[in-house]
């Protein structure tokens, strides 16, 4: 229980303090259940492609990057049971965790001819709607040089090599390229246009309490 000084500290607390400190809360607890989700997606994606479909996977360092996901989410749950306030920094360090785990299981399963690369739009989309512009566009950056790191991996080695129509050698380049560019301009878009949507409800929120 709270006590007469813990409330008296409440109520002097702006209206907008005790509102961001909140929604903070709210953010990281639906963050937490989406990588939930995220995590038993992944597992079954890899189950299926490897037992199914028959393809050759490295399941440990994939099960490894799950793992990390999945410690990581245990120890927020802990932490947030915990925590007085939630800064910003911890959900957006979060979701740049996210990012890097999903370039990883990129990496290991066809590098940036894996189809499921258009995920990270998933990610850039709630980091546009629960974050604030400064680390929504880093972890915009962070992704772009990510897939772009992802062509490190061979073409013509990957799981998913005939991901362009059967094309191969300088036309599958040019056709992974041309979907780096993709989704490079819809990251950009969907930030851009999320920001100020979300700007603007804001805005039209204040007025009305005024």
């Amino acid at each position: 229980m709270s006590g007469p000084i813990e409330d008296a500290a409440i109520r002097q607390t702006p209206p907008e303090t005790r509102g961001a400190a909140v929604t903070s809360r709210i953010n990281l607890t639906w963050l937490l259940w989406l990588r939930w989700g995220a995590a038993a997606g992944q597992l079954a994606i890899i189950a299926f492609a490897s037992l199914w479909l028959g393809v050759e996977l490295a399941l440990a360092p994939l099960l490894a990057l799950v793992g990390i996901g999945v410690a990581s989410n245990v120890a927020c749950g802990w932490w947030l049971r915990r925590a007085d306030e939630v800064p910003e920094s911890v959900i957006g360090a979060l979701m740049a965790l996210d990012v890097l785990i999903l370039t990883g299981l990129f990496y290991f399963s066809g590098g940036a001819s894996n189809p499921f690369s258009s995920i990270y739009l998933v990610n850039l989309a709630l980091a546009a709607v629960v974050l604030r512009p400064l680390w929504t566009w880093t972890l915009v950056v962070l992704s772009m040089g990510c897939f772009a790191a992802l062509f490190l991996v061979p073409i013509d080695g990957g799981a998913h090599a005939g991901h362009a129509m059967g094309g191969s050698g300088e036309h599958l380049r040019m056709h992974l390229e041309g979907m780096w560019v993709a989704f490079a301009l819809g990251a950009s878009f969907i930030v851009y246009f999320v920001h100020r949507v979300a700007r603007a409800l804001a805005e039209r929120e204040h007025e009305l309490l005024r």
